[in-house]
């Protein structure tokens, strides 16, 4: 049965019993079966893949891809078009009816490059949740490539996966290349939408347009990503140009591959080829046609900027890394509910930050205070903040980790937080919590949360980034509270009274000085209406 969306006492959505939101940014509709969905609105189209999850394996239901382009004229406008939105959201009320036939249990829907550049996005959110009643989740660069990766992983199973891998859609490139054990991932503006909307380009293109199209995709990665001197050889494909061209020029096999060499022959014909020409020629779809021939072209100059000389194919991408996701996360759940030796996400998340943090070199000593800290005055507010568990678990973990940019350099530290976060290796931090904790690192001094700043808390939607800055203004004043890094205090304990809070600090030798800065309480007074009042006392237990 379908899961209608309610309307609160105040007329505005709110999710239905048993869809809410999880940390994690996937969307529960039903959690009896095991019939998971995927959903990428990208900017050339938007798509759907429905699987089935039998014995860890993930069984095919249903794929659909609506030519839907998200991209048109938002990269130059900067809005998404009525006309765009309306289609889009009769796409989704299309795959919810979908969702509804198959049973699905678990989903995510994603967008990328075009709706986040629009400044009218939560319209469009907003829109597709009444009619369809489906989350849409914006995503930056360092997570799409996160799900791309995640994919390719799981297709080349047991084989290695080459070094070098990139994903050409319609907004933008994501270019992830493997140094010494680490993944470097560049995110860069070069969609094959975004160059016909940027540069004018229609139908056949000329020798001048050709250069224009290369200088710019060169520069691109020259300022977006160090190229290593060493070619790479063989490069992982991802993106529907990827998987056309390959069926048009390449190999079949148990990967499909496509040779350069035979990609820069297939060139020229392509380029001097209109649109209608390229789809009698090759036998393609309009919206196909129309971007096939800029895709090559980007395809040719990557390659020949990375030194490769093959692409593999294996015909994934960010809907496969979502249900890769999902199936993992029901793995938890199942084994969560199994038996009392599982651990927590909480548990699980704390030992892979600890991990994380020894692995790059940084004491967490203050971080583990500050975690105490901001963790008993979440507790002891929660009847101002009126928040759920899951962002206590946030607020720990950017906790412990919102010194460990120092690694980087002390100066800015906080910058070097929010990216090193964003794109380390820490198990069980994925989708939205990761961007919530890597936020939370960044805003934890100087500026707070800002949507003109931090585009990572812009992508967040209204009700998450009032979250969010609740739980900054606790982490901020945590922080304060051991500002020498010395743990002084031994509790940290808040009430509430009129237009007040007060903290009642217990210290352990005497007097001390660590107390919030103005830059640190200014937040909380403004996000609580509250004064702030703090009274530290000896503790004569120690």
């Amino acid at each position: 049965m379908a899961t209608q969306a309610r309307r609160g006492r105040s007329g505005s959505l709110t999710p239905p019993v048993g869809g809410a939101r999880s940390a994690n940014c996937y969307n529960s509709l039903n959690m009896s079966g095991t019939v998971i969905a995927a959903i990428d609105a990208g900017s050339n189209a938007v798509r759907l893949t429905i699987s089935a999850l039998t014995s860890g394996d993930l069984n095919l239901l249903e794929s659909d891809r609506v030519a839907v382009r998200l991209g048109q004229g938002t990269f130059t406008q900067g809005a998404l078009d009525p006309d765009t939105m309306d289609a889009c959201v009769q796409t989704f009320a299309r795959f919810r009816a979908l969702f509804d036939h198959h049973g699905v249990t678990l989903y995510r829907a994603v967008a990328t490059s075009a709706v986040r550049s629009a400044r009218n996005r939560e319209q469009l959110q907003d829109h597709i949740w009444k009619e369809a009643g489906i989350r849409l989740d914006i995503i930056d660069g360092d997570e799409e490539a996160r799900l791309m990766s995640q994919a390719v992983a799981h297709a080349f199973q047991d084989t290695a996966v080459p070094p070098c891998m990139i994903d050409l859609g319609g907004g933008s490139l994501e270019i992830s290349l493997k140094s010494q054990r680490k993944w470097r991932v560049a995110s860069l503006p070069v969609g094959t939408v975004r160059l016909l909307e940027a540069f004018g380009l229609q139908g056949a293109m000329d020798d001048s347009e050709h250069r224009m199209v290369r200088r710019y995709t060169k520069m691109a990665m020259r300022t977006g990503i160090s190229i290593p001197k060493e070619g790479v050889g063989t490069c992982v494909a991802c993106g529907g140009n990827a998987e056309a061209l390959t069926r048009l020029f390449g190999e079949a096999g148990p990967v499909p591959t496509l040779e350069v060499a035979s990609l820069r022959k297939a060139l020229p014909q392509l380029l001097s080829a209109g649109t209608e020409e390229r789809m009698r020629r090759y036998r393609i779809g309009r919206d196909r046609a129309e971007v096939i021939a800029v895709a090559a072209l980007v395809f040719s100059t990557v390659a020949k900027q990375l030194g490769a000389v093959r692409l593999l194919v294996p015909g994934v991408g960010v809907r496969e890394g979502i249900l890769v996701d999902l199936s993992r996360d029901l793995d938890a759940r199942g084994s969560a509910a199994a038996g009392s030796h599982s651990k927590s996400h909480r548990e699980i998340l704390w030992a892979s930050a600890k991990a994380f943090a020894l692995r790059v070199g940084h004491d967490i000593t203050h971080g583990a205070q500050v975690r105490s800290i901001a963790k008993s005055l979440f507790d002891d507010l929660q009847a101002l903040h009126g928040l759920d568990a899951t962002w206590s678990t946030s607020l720990e973990i950017a906790a412990l980790l919102h010194d460990v940019g120092e690694v980087v350099h002390r100066s800015g530290h906080h910058k070097h937080s929010e990216y090193l976060i964003r794109n380390g290796r820490i198990p069980g931090l994925k989708g939205k919590e990761r961007q919530i904790v890597s936020i939370l690192a960044r805003t934890h001094r100087k500026a707070p949360p800002d949507i003109e700043r931090h585009e990572g808390f812009a992508l967040l939607s209204a009700e998450d980034r009032i979250a969010v800055c609740k739980i900054a203004a606790i982490l901020r004043i945590a922080d304060g509270l051991d500002a020498d890094h010395r743990q002084r205090f031994s509790s940290v304990a808040a009430s509430t009274g009129e237009g007040k809070v007060t903290l009642r600090c217990a210290v352990k030798h005497g007097k001390t000085t660590a107390l919030p800065t103005l830059e640190k309480v200014e937040l909380f007074k403004e996000v609580f209406q509250r004064q702030l009042e703090i009274e530290v006392f000896e503790d004569t237990r120690s």
